[in-house]
């Protein structure tokens, strides 16, 4: 079963989140995500092919990715409206580029697999202090 339209959860188990079926994800997921799937595997290319050109340098790419993230975490506004998760999917598109600068320039991008690494390269969040006892 989907998980509840609303909110992702479902309404016959008190509320506890549900996860559709691996084979029903299709279905699910939104069209936006496909589509934004697309734009960053064609974005990487691009920039990989700017870069094998000549045309801008490793380095260059790198330090305009690192500065957006700085800008994007910069906002503690904005940041302070999102959850850690959320925060933390607003500089996937940067850290997918910046994973996908230092591929091998001649194998060809997976989004999966870059997706997968830049979740397991996510940088630590601080903690909250806990309140004295």
């Amino acid at each position: 079963m989907l998980p509840h339209a609303g909110d992702g959860r479902s309404k016959r188990d008190g509320g506890a989140p549900r996860l559709a079926p691996l084979d029903e994800w299709e279905f699910a997921m939104n069209t936006a995500n496909l589509q934004l799937e697309g734009l960053l595997v064609a974005v990487a290319e691009l920039t990989r092919l700017l870069v094998r050109k000549g045309l801008v340098e490793d380095a260059e790419v790198e330090l305009a990715l690192a500065n957006a993230e700085l800008a994007i975490r910069a906002d503690q506004q904005r940041m302070g409206q999102l959850s850690g998760s959320n925060a933390d999917a607003v500089s996937f598109p940067i850290r997918f580029l910046s994973a996908a600068l230092r591929k091998t320039k001649e194998t060809p991008l997976s989004f999966s697999e870059l997706a997968c690494h830049v979740g397991q390269s996510k940088p630590g969040r601080i903690a909250p202090p806990r309140p004295a006892s």
